[in-house]
């Protein structure tokens, strides 16, 4: 994991992303040190996990690197 400019508030850090059809996820590991994590993203709103627009933009990710992606995800609505 690297710092922006010193003193910045962001940093840089490589995240893999991949679907995992038997969860029905999207699934991110970041890498680096001090940190790493992994987690999940569910296109339900209704899942602790669930985050339409960010599972939207990750499948798109994937489908455009050419990786298996979930099928037929709609963008969700934006707005109320």
């Amino acid at each position: 994991m690297e710092r922006s400019k010193k003193g910045g508030r962001s940093v840089t850090m490589q995240v893999k992303i991949w679907w995992s059809p038997k969860k029905r996820s999207i699934e991110l590991r970041g890498e680096g040190r001090p940190a790493s994590f992994i987690s999940t993203v569910h296109a339900d709103p209704t899942s602790a996990r669930g985050n339409p627009n960010l599972f939207w933009k990750l499948a798109e990710c994937l489908r455009k690197a050419g990786a298996p992606a979930p099928a037929n995800t709609p963008k969700p609505r934006q707005g109320r």
